[in-house]
């Protein structure tokens, strides 16, 4: 049968054995391209659910500073301003969560909605790094004087405190990895496009 195709093929004339072999790899290079487009849009769905529940995950964590707060109103005498602390903390990540999760449901490609987000993004980030400054004042002043009996007056509820220390803390080492990241890629791209520019 092999040698019925090689006959086959001498028997052909160039240009037809030409548009044979070009035909082949327009296929192989389609086949390639929808290959790449299958891998890009799975990447761009890995990154909408990863966004998604990062959202929902901060936005269940806010739910939490509210409830935490409210149900320990009044157990915290020593620094009563740490469940007011939790309470406007978490009303301002439930904003701020649902608000992005909204505007990117109805974002459209004008850049005039896109610039309004971001605004309103980065007020509520600068609002809650001042927010997070109040409370570390207000939950580290005490840190050395806090007791967890009830009956003493330095008293504060030990979830409370305990919840709101972590989270202020657990805040910090997420804004210094954030910042050590950005000056990486900064630093990165810096001095690869001089080394691009150079070899070029």
């Amino acid at each position: 049968m092999s040698g019925e195709d090689e006959d086959f093929e001498e028997d052909r004339p160039p240009m037809q054995v030409l548009s044979s072999i070009l035909a082949s790899l327009r296929l192989i290079d389609s086949a390639r391209e929808r290959s790449e487009l299958e891998r890009e849009d799975l990447h761009a769905t890995m990154r909408i659910v990863l966004a998604v529940l990062m959202f929902i995950l901060l936005l269940v964590l806010s739910i939490v500073e509210v409830i935490v707060a409210a149900a320990k109103m009044t157990s915290c005498p020593v620094a009563p301003l740490i469940p007011v602390w939790l309470i406007i903390s978490g009303l301002m990540g439930i904003l701020r969560n649902t608000g992005a999760i909204v505007c990117s449901i109805y974002e459209d490609k004008k850049r005039r909605v896109v610039a309004m987000r971001d605004c309103i993004l980065g007020l509520f980030t600068a609002l809650w790094i001042m927010w997070l400054i109040i409370g570390s004042y207000w939950t580290y002043s005490i840190y050395d004087e806090v007791v967890y009996q009830s009956n003493r007056e330095n008293y504060c509820d030990q979830l409370l405190y305990c919840f709101t220390f972590l989270l202020i803390t657990t805040s910090y080492v997420i804004i210094g990895i954030t910042f050590c990241c950005m000056t990486y890629c900064v630093v990165f791209l810096c001095c690869h496009n001089s080394s691009v520019a150079i070899i070029t």
